[in-house]
């Protein structure tokens, strides 16, 4: 006669290593997903475009030295506060690609940028400004002068939002460089500022190390 405890152990560990191969099956493919991921992302590094925007004086500060790759200057869409004259501060936006490679263009460059001025009397101007550059070439720099305002007056400054694509590539990008000003006292400070990308890829390859950190923890 047939154990029937024999049989019930047979058929759940049947179900068990069915279990335990999907489950394996399932790390495989997110393993190759995020392999996949990780090589597009250095892929993006070695040749696409990777673009770093500042904002400040056109001159840096005594922490920050302006791009020496400007191949062009802006100051159509410089905006005056206040009566000014030409030795009054000025704050700029600079932007970078800091790819070398010949391919690495970024194109289709939007930005949007605001910046509050605040006079002797203590009132308020807030400005908004677009900026759209059809590209930026590898290793060159654009600079595009934003506002200018008296020197005794205070202000902030920072970019509110950046897009671009390069050649292969179009999708959210990470946020790099000084992306915040402030003026006071006659001095300028540049913030900086870095968000890298947080995209599904991210937080699988986050995963899989909480997993594989996990497992070399154990005894």
């Amino acid at each position: 006669m047939e154990n029937p405890t024999a049989e019930w152990i047979t058929a759940w560990s049947g179900v068990a290593v069915a279990g335990v191969a999907f489950l394996g099956f399932q790390a495989t493919v997110i393993a190759i997903l995020v392999t996949s991921a990780q090589t597009k992302d250095r892929q993006q590094l070695e040749v696409e475009g990777y673009l770093r925007v500042d904002i400040g004086p056109p001159g840096g500060t005594e922490d920050y030295t302006p791009p020496e790759s400007v191949v062009f200057t802006e100051r159509r869409y410089l905006k005056s506060i206040g009566d000014v004259s030409e030795q009054d501060p000025i704050i700029s936006v600079w932007y970078r690609n800091l790819q070398t490679a010949p391919l690495g263009f970024v194109l289709g460059v939007f930005a949007r940028i605001s910046a509050e001025i605040v006079d002797l009397e203590g009132r308020i101007y807030n400005v908004e400004l677009t900026h759209q550059l059809p590209y930026v070439e590898p290793g060159r720099s654009v600079r595009m002068d934003f506002v200018q305002f008296p020197r005794s007056w205070q202000a902030s400054a920072r970019i509110e939002a950046v897009k671009y694509r390069s050649l292969h590539w179009d999708g959210a990008t990470p946020k790099h460089g000084r992306q915040q000003c402030e003026y006071s006292d006659g001095k300028f400070r540049m913030i900086p500022w870095s968000d890298p990308i947080d995209s599904w890829r991210d937080k699988f390859a986050r995963l899989l190390d909480r997993v594989h950190g996990s497992k070399q923890e154990r005894p």
